[in-house]
């Protein structure tokens, strides 16, 4: 007789939650189990955990001799995605032969609308990366933020400075060092909900000290969120766009 298989299926209902139960016949047992092609082998029946896609379902007895399925979970339906999104907002506060003060405002919406209990925990990033040539001193930068949740201010968990150089790119000043200093601050474990509002507002201040040939100053602000997760929502998902 030859060795026969059915794959029964319990297609995905929120996500990788899909599972096989698989029934050989016909063969001498004991059996094991792939669903990678081959690639492995178990001694149960029951996979579980299983995200959607085509599967290659291997039976194998204790002969040699193997049966083949390619059953396929189908995504489901029913997961809800909802879209975090920063928003930034620019006004210069000064600007003249030496100093450029600018403000920044940021945001933090979601869509569609967190239901009532549903939850959305991040980390935010604030990192200004300020350039200066051909000296260290060539110019200044400084840079802070404060993050109010409900107009309370959050405390700020770490913040951080990296030191690098690199060349001048300004035309005739490629000889010249460029000196890049990366500034970070960050908030861990930031929750929001439908009824909390959050403002970032950095105010960043660049300074020209030495009116020189070859004079580089420039300073760049980015705003990102890490390690974003939901909870208090049933198949739900959550993505930074």
């Amino acid at each position: 007789m030859i060795l026969t298989s059915i794959v029964n299926i319990n297609q995905n209902i929120c996500g990788c939650d899909g599972s096989f139960a698989i029934q050989a016949y016909n063969g001498t047992p004991p059996y094991s189990y792939s669903i990678d092609n081959g690639s492995t082998f178990r001694n149960t029946p029951l996979f579980s955990n299983l995200c959607p896609g085509q599967y290659s379902v291997i039976v194998k007895d204790v002969s040699g001799s193997t049966s083949t399925n390619t059953p396929i979970l189908i995504e489901s339906n029913n997961s809800i995605t909802y879209n975090v999104t920063l928003n930034t907002s620019t006004k210069t506060i000064v600007d003249n032969n030496t100093t450029l003060t600018k403000q920044y405002q940021t945001t933090i919406s979601v869509f569609p609308e967190l239901p009532s209990g549903v939850t959305i925990s991040f980390n935010l990033i604030h990192l200004n990366t300020a350039k200066s040539s051909p000296f260290s001193g060539t110019s200044t930068t400084t840079s802070n933020s404060t993050l109010q949740k409900n107009s309370n201010t959050q405390s700020i968990s770490s913040t951080g400075l990296t030191k690098s150089t690199s060349y001048n790119p300004n035309p005739g000043c490629q000889n010249q060092t460029l000196f890049i200093n990366s500034y970070n601050e960050i908030w861990n474990n930031i929750s929001l909900t439908s009824s909390d509002t959050l403002l970032l507002t950095t105010n960043t201040t660049l300074t020209k000290n030495q009116d020189i040939a070859c004079y580089f100053g420039q300073t760049n602000e980015t705003f990102s969120l890490s390690n974003v997760s939901i909870s208090g929502c049933y198949c739900c998902r959550v993505i930074i766009t």
